[in-house]
């Protein structure tokens, strides 16, 4: 899934509608700012993957028939359900990364999207750095994965 933040200059009016207060309005004004596109890659980027994660993990504890809540990158559960969601978190962590290189997924999107830009520019998009030889498999028992 493509994502475009909308990060754009604003302009601030506040607007009085009633007696009783006043609503703030953020106008967009000009096209989308570059240095803050640029400034929000990396996190938006790592938000992103982050959020497959907890879907991927709120999907495998439903199975489960158990419940589950989260905000961001907190997960909660019933207490008597902390070791099934400590797995399911390690589990869902390992499936999604093992055989998935988010980064080499990134470079051939924007070598495939932006090809023509690329092109035009002289821009080869340099290959991503090797991935080195951690076993994922050794967070499953890892005390400390996730807390």
């Amino acid at each position: 899934m493509v994502v475009t933040p909308p990060y754009f200059k604003t302009r601030t009016k506040d607007v009085i509608w009633d007696l009783n207060g006043a609503t703030r309005i953020h106008d967009r004004e000009g096209p989308a700012s570059p240095r803050k596109q640029v400034m929000t890659l990396a996190p938006n980027f790592i938000h992103s993957l982050d959020a497959v994660h907890l879907a991927k993990t709120a999907l495998a504890f439903r199975k489960h028939n158990r419940v589950m809540a989260s905000v961001h990158d907190s997960y909660w559960c019933h207490p008597a359900d902390m070791d099934l969601l400590s797995m399911t978190l390690r589990e869902q962590f390992v499936d999604l990364y093992e055989d998935y290189d988010p980064l080499e997924a990134l470079r051939e999107q924007w070598t495939t999207e932006f090809r023509d830009v690329l092109t035009k520019r002289g821009v080869v998009l340099p290959p991503v750095p090797p991935r080195g030889y951690f076993d994922l498999r050794q967070i499953m028992e890892a005390p400390y994965f996730f807390s």
